[in-house]
Order: C-alpha cells, then structure tokens, then sequence
C-alpha cells in the first residue's frame, strides 16, 4: 500500500482482534467504465489501481461487486457490462453481485458475464465460499425494486421497463440463507437491496451475518478522518440484530471494506477515499479505452440514437436543418458569446473529460440535435459547430431561418419547459423549483 493510499484511509475500530478476512466492496456503479456524474472526476481505472493493491493485502483481502451494476439492455450496455465483468476478473474480484430482478440479466448476458468474469451471484444462484480461519464464509446475493435519489423520477435505462420477477427482497434472503445457516456457515449477503428491504431482512428466523449492500446508506452519524480532518457518511448502520454496510453515493469515490475477526464479527470497518492525483492503473485504461474505440468503429452498437424536442414542429420540418452555431454568429454575435461562456458552451468537453462522449444518453443532451440527420456526430465534418449545448438546442433547427433571417416567428423562443427536456431528473441534474430560477440567469 502506497503512503497516499494509506493517508486516504477512515478507519473505525469496532474491538481489538486480529483481522482474518477483510471484504472490500463497490456498489451502485450501473457497470459504469468511467466517472460519469462524480464531481472529483474519479474514473474507475482509478480506483482499481488502489483495489489492485488492496487485493494484495494485507489482511487477506476478497474484492466483491455487492450489486446495482445492471443498468439497461441495449447492444451498448451489454457491451459496457460484458468489459466491467472482464475488469473485474483482472483485478481480481471474488464474487459479482448481478441480482436478476430487474429483468436486465438474460440468459445471454448470464452467460457472457460469467465467462468474462468473476464468479456471478444471482438470485437463487449458488452461493460464493470464502475461508475465514477454520470456518466459511458464503456470499449470497438478493435484490430491492429501483429507488431513484430524491427529486429524480423513475425511468427504464433501456428500451422497455424493468421486469421484476422476484420483487420481494426478503423472500429472496430467506431462501437463500437458511440452507446456509443451518449448515453452520457464516453468511453475508449482498445485492442492490434498501434500507427497508433490509429491517424486513433481519426480522428473518434465520438472518444473514452481515449485509453489504450496493446503495448509499442514510447514515445517522458522521466520521472524521483525524489526520485530515475530513467528515463522512458512516459505511455502517445496524439495523436488528444486522450490520448493515452501505456504499458510497459516488461510484467510484470511495471503497468501502470491513474486517473480520476469525469468529466472522466486525473487527474494523471503513472507506478508502480515492484522490484524483492516485495513478491510473494501466490495464483498466487500457481496456476501457479499447471498449472506445470499438463504439468509434462501431456505432450500430447503441441502437437508435436518442432525440429530444422530437414533438418540436420545429425539428420535424424536412425543409429545415441544424447549421451550427457559427451560422448564429454572424448576425447575433453578443448572445453567442455570452452562451459560450455559460456551462452549456462546453457541455461537450465535460462529457470528453469523463469518456462519456461515447454513450448516447449523455451525448445527446450535451451536443445540439443528435439523433437528427443534420444535428450533431462526432464523424461529421460539421461537428465542431455543433458541439457543445448550442443556440439551436434551445431555439430549434436553424437552416431556414439563417437563408431568410426576416422571416418572422421562424425560430422559438427559450422557456423553462426547453430546460425541462434534458434537465428531467434522469439524464441530467433536475432543477426542480428552480427551473425558472435557472432559466433567467441564462436567457438573453
């Protein structure tokens, strides 16, 4: 372990043993190759240089997936899935929690992911046995209905709902865990489970050992790294006779573990908080960026592109087109500039800077008429004047308007229910009761 590693460390002690095993965890990644939303910009070819080490221990160290990393079922997101399952193996992971309950896992993906990665633990799949000193140590897994982030709405990832064939959580757990138990086994269980799913969990006859699950916590208490005197989100919280071990709300931002002692309690829990400065590991980059470029080489891979305003009249006029915003510049330069300096001018690169300029459900917020014949691609010799959150997206196709300028009423105007198509609370930040708010301080 590297001295920056071991400074990012928050570490709490729950009683003073030797560690036998620790199990470290992610969760909540939606299988995601890059940093998406994270604010610090922490790709995951960061922290799996730190799990790569972790791996090594010391104490003896098991990685585990603990679940929520199934998000949608297109081409493209079986692709992404299929390249997280290999990463993981790399690393080396024990067990990856793909749960099955929302109807994403087929039979196919089963398949492709259990041959490129680590061992799959679904529901009602067999269980994962790890030593612990003279006992085992078995790792199943169960699933919670989706429950988006507040202010956000439901939404399917892929092109149809999630199925829920086995939507009761506690049933899952009992199944999975009794035979286990009756064995004499030690049992975590983990999965993309909720705090509810949990208390009705432990209320079981025969309850699992520990839960790691793959959500946030809604932690009651705060913890504060002495040495940098940085608060966080407690990574546990006990509910019954449970611990429960949360993850963090940033996939990539922190690697939660917990170590335990040869009797299977909780010696010592904690997080690893990943620093932007850590180094790549190089093996991870190398097969994400490889994944790249097979989408670059490959755009059948995403399916239909996306579009937003398609009940625009505006985008659905043949006679009309996107011309870029350079076309806009020549007659109303000030507005231009002044948009070009607002976050939309470089929405684009934000989405490069994270390697999220691939994926079709960010490109197409963060660009001006994608999916449309005349609107943005990154093949097109047009691209670089429709990069970018530009004067068309809020004001519709241009072509015609730009030939015959005087013509009145061509172009719509700006209003908080534009905002609305992209800031929905899915694919980009909801705005909420503040759409208007936001809205004045942009429009000129």
């Amino acid at each position: 372990m590297t001295e920056e590693a071991d400074r990012l460390e928050v570490r709490v002690t729950i009683r003073e043993a030797p560690a036998e095993l620790r199990l470290v965890w992610i969760g909540g990644t939606m299988s995601r190759l890059d940093s998406c939303a994270c604010k610090q910009n922490v790709r995951f070819a960061h922290s799996a240089a730190l799990l790569r080490r972790l791996a090594k221990g010391p104490p003896r160290t098991a990685l585990i997936d603990a679940g929520g990393a199934l998000d949608g079922d297109s081409p493209l997101d079986r692709e992404r899935q299929r390249v997280y399952a290999a990463i993981l193996k790399d690393l080396p992971f024990s067990a990856f929690a793909v749960g099955g309950g929302r109807g994403f896992l087929t039979a196919d993906l089963q398949s492709s992911l259990a041959a490129a990665g680590p061992p799959l633990l679904t529901i009602g799949g067999l269980p994962v046995t790890l030593a612990l000193g003279g006992r085992s140590l078995s790792v199943v897994c169960a699933d919670s209905p989706p429950e988006p982030p507040p202010g956000m709405r439901v939404a399917p990832a892929g092109p149809k709902p999630p199925v829920w064939g086995h939507p009761d959580a506690a049933a899952q757990a009992a199944a999975a865990v009794a035979p286990l138990k009756g064995r004499g086994d030690l049992v975590v269980l983990t999965g993309d489970l909720s705090r509810e799913d949990v208390a009705r969990i432990a209320a079981l006859p025969a309850p699992p050992d520990l839960v790691l699950t793959g959500r946030p916590l809604a932690a009651s208490r705060l913890l504060t790294d002495e040495r940098t005197r940085v608060v966080y989100e407690d990574p546990m919280e006990p509910v019954g006779p449970l611990l429960l071990f949360g993850t963090s709300s940033s996939s990539f931002g922190g690697i939660r573990y917990v170590d335990l002692g040869a009797d299977g309690a909780p010696v010592a829990y904690g997080m690893f908080q990943i620093a932007q400065k850590i180094e790549l590991d190089a093996r991870t980059s190398d097969q994400v960026e490889a994944f790249m470029r097979r989408i670059a080489e490959d755009p059948s891979l995403a399916g239909p592109a996306p579009r937003r305003f398609a009940s625009e009249p505006r985008e659905n006029d043949p006679t009309d087109g996107y011309v870029g915003k350079d076309a806009c510049l020549k007659c109303h330069e000030p507005q231009a500039r002044q948009w070009s300096s607002t976050p939309h001018g470089s929405a684009t690169k934000v989405l490069e800077n994270m390697d999220r300029h691939y994926y079709p459900g960010c490109i197409t917020c963060h660009s001006t008429g994608y999916g449309y014949p005349t609107g943005y691609s990154p093949r097109d010799a047009n691209a670089a004047a429709l990069r970018d959150v530009g004067c068309e997206t809020c004001h519709g196709p241009g072509r015609r308007h730009s030939a015959s300028p005087e013509e009145e009423g061509l172009i719509r105007r700006g209003s908080p229910s534009i905002c609305a198509e992209c800031h929905d609370g899915r694919d980009a930040k909801p705005l909420g009761d503040r759409l208007k708010e936001a809205y004045e301080k942009l429009r000129h």
